[in-house]
């Protein structure tokens, strides 16, 4: 107390008094938001006599240490588990808010203190740095996350700040994603608390220091907050400022982390500093120039890392000797202590490495033997593995010296001597880094930037065909047969010792071949190591041998390799096959020292391994032999299948146990084999019942347990010495075939192949479905419930939904994709909502609420028809919302849609929501309605009102319903206002042009034609230029007819065999985006194609008519009826009924004279109309006005002339043949006679006249020519034209062709335009069936259709019969179904001309005719009609019914 001053406060001696007789208090150490509590160590405690009166802290009695016989104290009791607390607790229940009782912990509690010298004393005692509210509540005792604590903490916070205004702040600050604020103790008024660190960072930099205590750092065009100047941050700048004059350069962030972190934590700081408060210290030591960083790529291990490198400042260049020397020392050090660069992960825990140690080789790379020529072990291979690293690394690092000199973006981190050959093994790295190359970061390096992937891919497989063809290619290696006396072998051709770059580079005609195989027959066989089973090789060795066709099957290919190489070796039909170590230098090596090649045929392997084939052998030593590429493998000659086709429905698990189910065993012997296991087992898989989201579902889900990077290679791996020869998969064994479900083989993705690039995949498909065909009855005889689609290869290339979701088709089908129906997505909700999610979906129709009841009470005809005037509001709706909210669908309620009908157009009020909605759909399905929309939203974005709306719709969306509802419908009307209103700023029409030229200049506006972006045509109906969209063409209507007429799978397969694999997968993915083909799921509908796959409802939409479904086959029966007289009777037929077939059979009598209607009216009607007397006239008639009308008692009969009814009913026979021989565009098979021997036997004039014909339709090449081309090239009459060609056509020197229009073309494109079916050769139309032959069922359906739309639209222009069945058919399949029904004499097709009413000026009378051509139907076209297909039955798929009995047979 001597020590006490004169005029010190009251507070300070308090408080100098309770800091001696407070027993220290514990330091709490916060991390990760969690309460940690350690004790500082003992100290000595002053006590000193006061007269102020304090209670005594009552001691807690330690219980007594007891020490067993041997002098050996007992085992500590487990510590019980601390109490942690955060600053939010969301699953913190308790009421109390105070904080759990813990003896070890002093609190004030125990003492009676005042709150407010508590949290003064917290404050003061934590600096600068400053203590959130929870800390300061928890050294009083209260849990400040409870609202109680909160508040009586802030209270006594609010009340210490009041006191202490001058000595206490705050400020805010980020923890994590929490702002919290932190009250901090204002040092910066004693400066000479800081004068030891400011005086050392004066001398460290050689000047003051240029930030001051209390000072804010800003960090503007950067994702970073503020940096608040207090003594700890002070001291951070200190200390990087001093570890960069001590170590000048150092490397990554994360270690510089740990340095700062070491030295803060031996100084008792609780805090460990984050990357973002480095990231804010380097900058501003930056900003200053007292450092220098970099933010570069190092390549490491052969892959890119993007590091930070600080430096001291007076290293001024990434470039210079001290940070490469850095950057060297730092990488050798990471790979002597077996860590991975930069982060320096163990490569493998240590007790592992332990372990090993003892097995590695202790063989000097200078004492390795390198004789081939006697046999080796499999230590030998690896020691081999080390030479040929070291030789590569030598070879590179000159390689990159010379790159070097001439790159200025690149550096060398070797010395600048070279080393001897004669090296330890950990100078090893030293070589390696020869590689690692700074340049200036540019961005986060992606997978599919440095490898050709996805739609720049080459033919890169899905996983289960990956397997497939790397096990046919690890067989291959260790267990081929090789032919003659060739004992040459993989180590003779690639020596293992030696460097990549001294293998020779061979071509297709000197590389030698071991086998006939012509996917093998470069590999040479791997030899047997010594000591161990045949089948062992090294994953390295592999990579060599592979042909470059497997790699790029199995592998992503890196774009260091040039497409224009890629295909200049895959397109060839030999060179595809050559190995990896046959290529070119540069392309090998790109290869062979890719990381990523290797690790992608790893995990092949470690799948195989999983499936019971491979097993992976020990690594004699983790720390030498970190690659993958070193891994030794060994191949199985035995595996074996289980038949689950049997199993239940379920997700990825089988129902029963797998020993349940029929067991196949394999024994390798042969490729055949292999080959047949693979297909076996596709066969399994596409047969069980597998992938199925049940109600009940509760598996869990394992998809990760064989991802890349978390496969356990312990539970594959073998002894090297092993002999045993069966192996088995790992379990557990719950899914298809008896393998593991997580390996998920039942997706069935993961079997469709994929098929681009054509040229570079065709070979692989072929093989793949010639070797499917021969195994084709052995497979099926070994699978129990065969699902008879599994080899069908149409099946594997049927877009998914997922597909179509992510694919962005190229070409302009893609502009409708948007408009079509959402798929339906699966298992989109959580599982407790999945069964009630599903039962929702299948409810597809809307109820109707009162309005939409009242709509369809007023409705007068059966199906909604729209005028143009609706179509076009519909699609200014969709325009509006599109504008507001750019997606295709409409976003809001679809009532909005329905009231803005009603009010703007009346004639819709009787149309319901569900009629509204689908027109909608079917109008943006047009290319052009799309443009249209198009057009409305770019007119609506020059309106500054609508810009307004949309912003205020983006910045605060409108959440409620009704009031998005009421925002959008006055949007709406303000949109209709402003495109219908008189525009008062343009000229009046009466000004000159002069003054109208000169508004335009200065208002800056150019009037020119809108350019439509869409074409209004989809692909597969275009005018096709090249032959690859001609075969687009021919396979869009080769899979409709196959999908129409349900063809047997086998026969749809052969057919299918002459188009491209991936000319089908785009006309698949067209037909499927565009929605004309759908995929049939379970229980949607009895008509099931071989394909799973069928035409959609809205391909059958099409070809649909508003009128009664059995008008043709009613009105067929009845006029057969009348026209058969009956010789018994001379009776009349009676038209009775309301069926639409009797006004058919009535409406004959009005125009042919041979029929005749005749009426008879009962006798007690007339009764009525008998005299009366006197005036009883008018009560009569009144009565008969109340009366009811007895028309069932009016009776009409239809009668005929006889005569000519059994020369009608012969000539119909001759008609369908007729018919049948027009629709037949068959041609032989035979190869014709060259057209040089044909025109021989022609004579004059007709040889001239076919020369010159021949010569123009030859000009065309595969398009074809059409007969107005004809017309204007040659001055012939159409008359003449046509007989010439049909002298050209029936001597086989030219073909019918075409897809806009008929063309002709000459017999050399017949294989483009035509296939082969048994023994002719056809164009695909609808009505051709794949087997061959014309399906009158399908010209009926189609040719129905158009009739009838010709019918209900009288004087129909043929452009817009175009415009209604362009999207379903091409136009020339549509001119042909009309062509059938002139020659039936159903139709008329007439040419009229007309003077145009484009005029070329205001001024200028138009004088230009115009051509307009009419579809009229004859007055007797329903009669023809009927009575020629009534007889003709329509196939199932043709109407969205349920099959019936009738058709079916």
């Amino acid at each position: 107390m001597d020590d006490i001053q004169p005029g010190t406060s009251t507070f300070a001696v308090l408080q100098n008094i309770r800091n001696i007789t407070e027993p220290p208090p514990t330091t709490p150490t916060f991390t990760d938001n969690n309460i940690d509590y350690e004790d500082d160590g003992e100290e000595d405690v002053a006590q000193i006599s006061l007269d102020i009166s304090l209670d005594p802290v009552e001691k807690v009695e330690e219980a007594p240490v007891v020490i067993d016989a041997k002098g050996k104290k007992p085992p500590k009791p487990p510590k019980r588990p601390v109490e942690k607390f955060s600053d939010i607790h969301f699953q913190n229940t308790s009421l109390n808010m105070y904080v759990p009782f813990n003896p070890t912990h002093w609190t004030s509690q125990i003492n009676y203190r005042m709150p407010q010298d508590i949290v003064i004393s917290a404050i003061r005692n934590n600096g600068t740095e400053g203590l959130p509210r929870t800390e300061i509540g928890y050294s009083l005792g209260y849990d400040a996350n409870l609202k109680t604590g909160s508040r009586r903490v802030s209270q006594h916070i609010i009340t210490a700040n009041t006191e202490q205004s001058d000595h206490i702040g705050q400020y805010q600050k980020m923890d994590g994603k929490i702002r919290t604020i932190r009250y901090y103790w204002k040092e910066n008024e004693q400066p000479e608390k800081f004068g030891k660190i400011l005086r050392d960072f004066e001398f460290l930099t050689g000047a003051p220091c240029p930030y001051k205590i209390g000072e804010v750092v800003k960090f503007p065009e950067t994702n970073l907050n503020t940096l608040r100047i207090s003594d700890v941050s002070l001291q951070r700048l200190y200390r990087i400022l001093q570890i960069a004059e001590t170590h000048r350069v150092i490397v990554t962030s994360n270690k510089l982390i740990r340095m700062i972190s070491e030295e803060e934590m031996s100084e008792g700081y609780k805090y460990m500093i984050d990357k973002k408060s480095l990231t804010k210290c380097l900058l501003a030591l930056k900003r200053k120039q007292l450092i220098q960083t970099w933010e570069t790529t190092v390549t490491s291990d052969l892959v890119d890392h993007q590091v930070t490198i600080v430096a001291h400042r007076d290293i001024q260049n990434v470039s210079d000797d001290e940070v490469k020397n850095a950057i060297q020392t730092i990488v050798d050090e990471y790979h002597r202590e077996g860590r991975v660069f930069p982060h320096g992960q163990q490569r493998i825990l240590k007790n592992k490495i332990e372990k090993t140690a003892e097995k590695s080789s202790e063989v000097s790379i200078s004492n390795i033997d390198e004789n081939l020529e006697i046999p080796r072990t499999i230590l030998d291979r690896y020691d081999f593995f080390r030479l040929q690293a070291i030789r590569n690394s030598y070879s590179g690092k000159a390689k990159n010296k010379k790159e070097a000199s001439s790159a200025n973006d690149s550096i060398d981190l070797g010395d600048e001597e070279e080393p001897e050959a004669e090296c330890d093994e950990e100078n090893i790295h030293e070589f390696t880094l020869v590689y690692n190359n700074l340049a200036p970061a540019n961005g986060k390096k992606q997978f599919n930037k440095n490898y050709h992937v996805g739609t720049s891919g080459f033919g890169y497989q899905p996983k289960a065909i990956r397997l497939y063809t790397l096990h046919q290619m690890i067989f291959h290696l260790v267990y081929q047969q090789t032919q003659g006396n060739r004992t040459q072998t993989l180590f003779d051709l690639f020596p293992p010792t030696k460097p990549f770059e001294s293998w020779p580079s061979l071509d297709e005609e000197n590389a030698p071949t071991y086998t006939d195989n012509q996917q093998f027959r470069f590999v040479p066989p791997q030899p047997v190591f010594a000591g161990s089973k045949q089948g062992w090789f090294m994953l390295q060795d592999l990579l060599v041998a592979m042909p470059l066709s497997v790699l790029a099957i199995c592998a992503f290919l890196p774009k260091k390799i040039e497409k224009t190489f890629l295909f200049h070796y895959l397109n060839h039909p030999d060179r595809r096959h050559l190995c990896v170590g046959h290529l070119p230098q540069e392309q090998r090596e790109a290869i062979l020292r890719d990381k990523k090649v290797l690790k992608q045929l790893q995990h092949c392997l470690l799948l195989l391994g999983a499936l019971g084939i491979v097993r992976i052998g020990p690594n004699p030593c983790v720390r030498r032999f970190p690659s993958c590429g070193s891994e030794m493998y060994w191949v199985s000659k035995y595996a074996e299948l289980y038949d689950t086709s049997t199993s239940d429905k379920g997700y990825a698990t089988i129902s029963r146990d797998y020993r349940d189910f029929q067991k196949y065993e394999y024994e390798f012997l042969t490729l055949h084999d292999v080959t047949l296991y693979w297909h076996h087992l596709r066969a399994i898989v596409l047969s069980t019942p597998l992938s199925f989201r049940l109600e009940d579902h509760s598996e869990q889900s394992r998809h990760k347990v064989y991802s890349a990077g978390y496969f356990d290679k312990k539970l594959i791996e073998r002894p090297h010495e092993s002999e045993e020869k069966r192996i088995y998969p790992i379990g557990p064994r719950d899914g298809v075939a008896g393998f593991d479900s997580a390996l998920f083989m039942h997706v069935k993705k993961n079997w469709d192949m994929i098929t681009n690039p054509s040229s570079v995949c065709s070979w692989f498909i072929s093989q793949f479905r010639k070797d499917s065909e021969e195994l084709k009855t052995l497979v099926e005889e070994r699978v129990e419930h065969l699902q008879k689609d599994w080899n069908s290869f149409m099946k594997s290339l049927m877009p998914t939904d997922l597909d179509l979701t992510k694919s962005k088709m190229k070409t302009v089908t893609s502009m409708a994709e948007f408009t079509l129906k959402q798929v339906r997505k699966r298992g989109a909700g959580s599982d407790g909502n999945n069964g009630n999610s599903r039962k929702l979906a299948n409810h597809k129709k809307r109820k109707m609420d009162s309005i939409d009841c009242i709509s369809n009470a007023n409705r007068v005809f059966i199906r909604c028809r729209f005028t143009p005037k609706e179509r076009d509001q519909l699609i200014m709706i969709r325009a509006v919302g599109f504008f507001l909210n750019p997606v295709y669908r409409f976003w809001l309620d679809p009532t909005v849609l329905r009231d803005l009908m009603h009010e703007f157009v009346p004639e819709s009020r009787t149309k319901t929501v569900q009629s509204l909605m689908a027109c909608g759909v079917r109008e943006l399905v047009r290319p052009n309605r799309l443009a249209y929309l198009q057009r409305i939203v770019r007119n609506l974005s020059t309106f500054p009102e609508m810009r307004e709306l949309r912003w205020q719709l983006c910045t605060s969306p409108v959440s409620p319903i009704q009031t998005k509802t009421e925002f959008f419908k006055d949007a709406y009307r303000l949109a209709m206002k402003l495109l219908f209103a008189d525009n008062n700023r343009i000229p009046h029409p009466m000004v000159s042009d002069n003054s109208f030229n000169d508004f335009l200049d200065s208002s800056n506006v150019l009037i020119k034609k809108e350019t439509v972006v869409n074409n209004p045509l989809p692909y597969r109906s275009q005018t096709p230029k090249t032959p690859s969209h001609i075969q687009h063409c021919i396979a869009s209507n080769l899979l409709i007819s196959i999908l129409i007429h349900s063809t047997p799978g086998d026969f749809a397969e052969t057919v299918l065999s002459q188009i491209s694999p991936s000319v089908l997968q785009k006309v698949l993915q067209s037909l499927r985006s565009d929605g004309l083909v759908s995929r049939v799921r379970q229980g949607e509908s009895d008509v099931v194609s071989k394909n799973q796959a069928a035409l959609s409802y809205y391909f059958r939409h099409f070809f649909s008519h508003r009128y009664h479904p059995d008008l043709v086959d009613s009105s067929g029966v009845l006029l057969e009826e009348i026209n058969t007289p009956n010789e018994n009777s001379d009776e009349m037929i009676e038209l009775a009924g309301d069926s639409p077939s009797v006004l058919v059979a009535a409406s004959c009598a009005f125009f042919d004279d041979n029929y005749k209607l005749e009426m008879s009216v009962d006798e007690d009607i007339m009764d009525v109309f008998e005299n009366t007397e006197n005036d009883q006239t008018t009560k009569k008639i009144r009565y008969l006005e109340s009366a009811n009308l007895h028309f069932e008692k009016i009776h009409v009969y239809l009668d005929k002339n006889s005569g000519e009814d059994e020369e009608e009913d012969e000539e119909i026979p001759k008609i369908v043949e007729n018919l049948m021989i027009l629709l037949d565009r068959s041609i032989p098979i035979d190869e014709p006679v060259c057209f040089a021997d044909w025109i021989e036997n022609c004579e004059e004039p007709a040889k001239s006249r076919n020369i010159l014909v021949y010569n123009i339709i030859a000009s065309k090449a595969q398009t074809g020519a059409a007969l107005q081309d004809l017309v204007e090239s040659i001055d012939f009459s159409t008359d003449y034209l046509l007989e010439t060609m049909s002298d050209l056509y029936e001597g086989r020197q030219i073909i019918e062709c075409g897809v806009d229009e008929k063309r002709w073309t000459t017999i050399e494109f017949e294989h483009i335009w035509k296939i082969t079916v048994l023994d002719k050769k056809w164009t695909p139309r609808p009505w051709i069936m794949p087997m061959g032959g014309v399906c009158l069922a399908t010209v009926r359906w189609m040719a129905e259709s158009v009739l009838l739309t010709i019918v209900s639209k009288l004087g129909i222009q043929l452009s817009d019969l175009h415009f209604q069945f362009e999207f379903a058919i091409q136009p020339v399949v549509l001119r042909e179904l009309i062509d059938i029904l002139e020659t039936l004499k159903c139709v008329e097709v007439v040419v009229k001309e007309f003077v145009s009413h484009k005029m070329k000026s205001p001024f200028e009378e138009s004088t230009e005719k115009v051509s307009i051509v009419y579809v009229v139907p004859t007055p007797n076209a329903l009669e023809i009609f009927s009575r020629i297909f009534h007889g003709v039955p329509l196939l199932p798929t043709m109407s969205s019914a349920k099959t019936t009995d009738d058709h079916k047979k």
